[in-house]
């Protein structure tokens, strides 16, 4: 990472509903490249690397609705490029146990 270059940080996030996948897609991830803007919003969003069509392309859909807080570069906002991986199959959410472990749900 450049110096001086303090990185974004989402803001708002959007997940979409994810399609069924054959078992051996279902731990890897949709890459999207896209452009967060001075102010924060995504724009030139492409499927760096995709796993379904339609899925990559529900993903993006998401992702470009998704909000930053903008790199900053000498306190001012700055355009960066980046990309983003999402899971295909959203991982199991975690519940307290009584004896104090997480247990999947």
């Amino acid at each position: 990472m450049e110096v001086g270059l303090l990185p974004p940080s989402v803001d708002q996030q959007y997940d979409f509903h994810r399609l069924a996948v054959p078992e051996k897609d279902a731990d890897k991830f949709i890459v999207l490249r896209g452009l967060i803007d001075k102010d924060g919003s995504i724009s030139e969003v492409h499927v760096f690397q995709g796993v379904q069509p339609e899925m990559d392309a529900v993903a993006a859909v998401a992702f470009s609705n998704w909000k930053f807080k903008p790199a900053m570069r000498a306190a001012l906002p700055v355009s960066v490029d980046v990309l983003v991986g999402i899971p295909v199959r959203v991982p199991a959410q975690t519940a307290e146990t009584p004896g104090g472990g997480t247990q999947g749900n």
